[in-house]
């Protein structure tokens, strides 16, 4: 899949504007999802909500499509992605080689701008049932943010 830029042409706005109606899932029995060797991978979306002049803070209260049954999610050699990934929250393994931390560090700061002002609860933090995490040759990252290692809670291996 080398020449692969986006999963989708469409945009993310239009992802929420319809989930606004009904919450967007993407394959909603997909429980092990394998995203590897997408040298060309840039994002999930064409059109990204900054493109449109909005900042993100303006969806912290609207439903966020996502991966409602995803346990297991490996991503391996996308260096070039950057920007939003569906949610994925129930979340248990992760393995992150050879790619960028953007990804996914905008999405779970997404997700946690949504659960603050919707979900005030801990039991719904980014990455709360993450058990299995495996970083290796990820860019932009130096040490995970001290916000989310406290909601590592269910980390067993690491």
């Amino acid at each position: 899949m080398y020449g692969l830029e986006y999963m989708t042409d469409g945009d993310i706005n239009n992802e929420i504007s319809a989930s606004l109606a009904s919450p967007s899932t993407f394959f909603p029995s997909l429980e092990r999802f394998y995203l590897e060797n997408c040298p060309n991978l840039k994002g999930w979306w064409r059109r990204d909500i900054v493109d449109k002049g909005k900042e993100a803070t303006a969806t912290s209260t609207i439903p966020l499509p996502s991966f409602p049954r995803l346990s297991f999610f490996s991503f391996w050699d996308c260096p070039k992605m950057t920007n939003w990934m569906p949610l994925f929250p129930n979340l248990e393994g992760l393995y992150m080689i050879n790619t960028s931390w953007k990804p996914l560090e905008q999405t779970i700061e997404m997700k946690t701008m949504n659960t603050a002002s919707t979900f005030p609860s801990s039991s719904s933090s980014p990455l709360s049932k993450l058990k299995d995490l495996h970083l290796r040759e990820v860019q932009d990252l130096e040490s995970l943010p001290e916000e989310w290692l406290k909601s590592l809670t269910s980390l067993k291996r690491c």
